[in-house]
């Protein structure tokens, strides 16, 4: 159960977080606040990809045991 529930809570947090990032710098309209905060969401969502992506997949196989290096 934990593993599904973690799951898709990491891609509603990665899709929103990155959607509104995206949101915000196409609505900014040279208002450099609001284009910066915009730029941060999509960075903030691209940056936690790179361990949530790898943690989903360990989660929905066989288990962290076997990607460990």
């Amino acid at each position: 159960m934990q593993q599904i529930m973690e799951t898709l809570f990491d891609i509603v947090y990665l899709i929103t977080v990155v959607s509104l990032g995206i949101i915000m710098i196409r609505k900014s309209k040279g208002v450099k606040e609001y284009l910066l905060f915009g730029i941060m969401a999509v960075v903030l969502g691209l940056g936690d990809s790179f361990h949530l992506v790898p943690r989903m997949i360990a989660l929905c196989t066989t288990g962290f045991e076997d990607y460990l290096v």
